[in-house]
């Protein structure tokens, strides 16, 4: 764990008792991807329909399906990588959903939809687009009632704007899906309640890394098949992870503030896993 850098964590034991807790509330990032998919699987949306249901085909021309964007198979290529986009943040103003749609939907497709696995936020963005389309409601409405006070995540809250005094240069909207802010307690619980029809949908992702030694992607999951499931988030100035162990029933959240090098992407997983260790967790 760094020196000087901001720590919030919560582990808890299969009754949900807990069992370490450092309080905090900061950006979960791609965390937020599980919130969205269960609030899909609430909506029961049908999976395998295209998004042209939902999605005006002007935004997005491809007509994948729910399915394929739940479990990032879509074939829709993303943002973070590309030079327009980090020179949009350097320039501090955010682009528009036109600006993301023209640079990532409206790109041709890296793959035939369903046939190989590419990461995609703005998959997770056409997902939060569809929950308001079916709701009729905003996002932040939706999060608040179909997850917030459901499972209790009184500190939870969807950001806008400026959402950390030492992020001023990065607003909330740069987060195209959506930036939430959450205690980890709050996302331990959330992660631990989550129901098992979230063992479909899955699909194997090529790169294993630990705690991965088999890693499967579905409904908004990283999955290790019989051993732990969960998500990572990771962005300017903050690092997220939270893990359920299905053997022992722990669950584990850490949220980290960072230097915003490069080595610390995955500095709140590495904390998280020495925090399992420590508890005699084996992965």
């Amino acid at each position: 764990m760094k020196p000087n850098h901001q720590t919030a964590l919560c582990v808890l034991d299969k009754e949900g008792n807990t069992l370490r807790y450092s309080p905090g509330t900061m950006p979960i990032y791609s965390i937020a991807k599980t919130l969205i998919a269960h609030a899909i699987l609430t909506t029961e949306v049908d999976l395998d329909t295209s998004i042209h249901t939902w999605i005006d085909p002007g935004l997005c021309p491809h007509p994948v399906t729910v399915s394929q964007l739940l479990n990032h198979t879509s074939g829709l290529s993303d943002y973070g990588a590309l030079p327009a986009y980090q020179d949009a943040i350097d320039a501090g103003i955010p682009w528009s959903d036109v600006e993301f749609a023209r640079h990532t939907l409206q790109q041709p497709l890296l793959f035939e939809p369903g046939t190989h696995f590419a990461y995609s936020n703005p998959g997770y963005f056409l997902l939060k687009s569809i929950l308001e389309a079916v709701t009729d409601h905003a996002f932040p409405e939706i999060m608040q009632t179909l997850i917030f006070e459901p499972f209790e995540m009184a500190s939870a809250r969807v950001a806008r704007g400026q959402f950390a005094t030492d992020l001023a240069w990065y607003p909330a909207e740069w987060v195209w899906h959506g930036l939430v802010l959450s205690d980890p307690a709050d996302v331990a619980r959330f992660m631990a309640r989550l129901p098992h029809r979230y063992g479909s949908n899955n699909v194997r992702v090529e790169h294993a890394f630990l705690p991965w030694r088999n890693p499967h992607y579905g409904n908004g999951l990283m999955i290790e098949p019989d051993s732990h499931y969960g998500h990572n988030g990771n962005g300017p100035g903050y690092s997220a992870s939270c893990m359920h162990f299905i053997h022992t029933g722990i669950t584990g959240c850490v949220i980290q503030q960072t230097s915003g090098d490069e080595q610390d992407s995955d500095l709140a997983l590495t904390t998280l896993l020495a925090i399992m260790a420590d508890l005699g967790v084996a992965l």
